[in-house]
């Protein structure tokens, strides 16, 4: 191991490491480590406990140069202005506004290869306001950063440790340098300023070993996600809530979410609504490209390059009892619709550089399943625990709120889409066994938000706005862990923002060159 001081180190390669490298290298005097941790960490992983609501954390992220850009899908959505307030759901709120974010918008798009930051359409259909359809996803290309592994450590001022798990960080004395201890028999390094981006668990991990803190490693959220409707159009042609491409050629879709007023209203979580194909495993859609799928998804080697095995599970459900001789008789009866389907999408899927993001199929009957991705109730008692051994043992479950406000969000839906003569919901049952449905299927883990959340002192959270570690300075958070609320996005693109701006904070804090 090198010894000379460096200007930055930053721990992870993942797209947040990335984004905020690509910001950090226009300054040519800083000197950079970049540290990965590679398959070394895989040996942590094996003594680590997770409950039956969490998913293994092998399938939860991704070792090596890129991180999750590896497997990610490209979905990017923006956080809506109520998950910065306190409520009286999650009392809790953020110690910086949405307004201090927006201008590192426009650089996380570019990063992202998304367009402009536009996440809401121009006009919507909707008339009542106590839902919208106006909510866009945007859809990033395949960010596949092995390829550009070369170009991007080719700047000389940019030096990467490969398989060098961190074990964890201190401040020396002077308060002007911190030294990066490491788990493996090498001497450690020490940086002006050290930022851990190795995503939402092991960053706590590393943290839990750094630092003193009472609410760190608690508040674990990710999402709740999963189906218990469809919904059925009274006009199926009217239907527009599939893929679009905007006039940048960007991949589009939109979304139903509550408004603002209806979440302090009702009492609710935020969430987001959008349709979906009717379950592939449920044969009585006699829907031959739906079987198909099905069948392709059950292929033990094709399926592994189809999805990893996390998202394969939201895909295709983990239902019992599937009758695979009907799939095969639905692909038999149209198999000339297969041949005509199959062909041009998967030109559009994996040839083209803009590829579509998925597949939506119209419906005549007007009738969809409807997807749910709701926020969740920060609450202590989700947590993570630093054991003697390093392992992590993971506490995660869903509270009562995150079950009702699920069913309760469909149930003011259904009102809406009747009120408003569009159409209804048929759910898969009543309330209590819908609850029941959640519980048995529903699984996060890919989504690590809340451990090391951001507050204005530190008697409410761990890092500060600007993502500093409060009680150890010169050591930053870049990590989804520092987010207090989950909101109904995924927090790729938030934290792309983060990125960005925790960039121009450092380049204003350093002097650059060596010591």
């Amino acid at each position: 191991m090198n010894d000379k001081i460096f200007d930055i180190a930053i721990v992870g390669s993942g797209l947040a490491a990335l984004a905020l490298l690509e910001e950090l290298v226009k300054d040519n005097t800083l000197k950079i480590a970049l540290i990965e941790a590679g398959s070394a960490i895989e040996t942590k992983h094996k003594n680590d406990s997770v409950t039956q609501w969490h998913h293994p954390l092998n399938e939860c992220s991704n070792n090596g140069f890129g991180g999750t850009s590896l497997t990610w899908g490209g979905r990017c959505v923006d956080f809506n202005n109520i998950d910065f307030i306190k409520r009286e759901s999650i009392n809790v709120s953020w110690p910086i506004s949405k307004d201090e974010l927006m201008p590192f918008y426009g650089s996380s798009c570019h990063f992202l290869k998304i367009g402009k930051p536009i996440f809401t359409t121009k006009e919507s259909e909707s008339t009542n306001n106590n839902f919208s359809d106006k909510h866009l996803e945007r859809w990033s290309l395949p960010l596949r950063l092995q390829p550009a592994k070369k170009r991007i450590l080719s700047n000389p001022n940019v030096t990467y440790f490969d398989d060098h798990t961190v074990s964890h960080i201190v401040n020396n004395a002077d308060n002007a340098t911190s030294t990066i201890y490491f788990d493996e028999n090498l001497q450690p390094l020490f940086a002006k300023e050290c930022i851990v981006a190795a995503g939402g668990i092991e960053t706590t991990r590393i943290l839990l070993k750094s630092v003193n803190n009472k609410h760190l490693g608690k508040y674990y959220q990710g999402h709740i996600s999963g189906k218990i409707a469809d919904v059925v159009f009274n006009n199926p042609e009217s239907v527009k809530y599939g893929f679009t491409i905007d006039s940048e050629g960007i991949y589009t879709r939109n979304r139903y979410q509550p408004t603002d007023r209806t979440i302090l209203k009702e009492n609710i979580l935020n969430s987001a609504i959008w349709l979906d194909n009717l379950p592939l495993h449920d044969e009585q859609h006699e829907n031959a490209i739906l079987s198909f799928i099905y069948l392709l998804f059950n292929l033990p080697i094709i399926s592994k390059f189809l999805a990893p095995p996390s998202i394969k599970r939201v895909i295709i459900g983990d239902s019992n009892n599937i009758n695979i001789l009907s799939h095969i008789k639905n692909c038999i009866l149209n198999f000339p619709e297969i041949i005509s389907f199959s062909f041009p999408f998967f030109i559009r899927r994996y040839l083209r550089y803009r590829k579509i993001p998925g597949l939506f199929l119209y419906s005549p009957l007007g009738k969809y399943a409807l997807h749910f991705h709701a926020e969740q109730q920060p609450v202590e008692e989700n947590k993570l625990s630093l054991n003697q051994d390093d392992s992590l043992t993971i506490n995660y479950s869903f509270t009562d709120l995150d079950l009702s406000s699920v069913i309760k969000t469909h149930h003011l839906l259904d009102e809406y889409l009747r009120d408003n003569n569009i159409g209804r919901l048929e759910f898969y049952g009543d309330d209590i066994s819908l609850k029941k449905k959640i519980m048995d299927e529903c699984k996060d883990g890919i989504h690590q938000i809340g451990t090391a959340r951001m507050a204005t002192t530190i008697q409410d959270g761990v890092v500060d706005k600007d993502l500093q570690v409060f009680n150890l300075d010169n050591v930053y958070v870049l990590s989804s862990a520092t987010f207090p609320t989950s909101s109904q996005a995924n927090p790729t693109f938030l934290l792309i923002v983060f990125a960005k701006r925790l960039a121009s904070h450092l380049l204003k804090r350093v002097d650059g060159g060596l010591e």
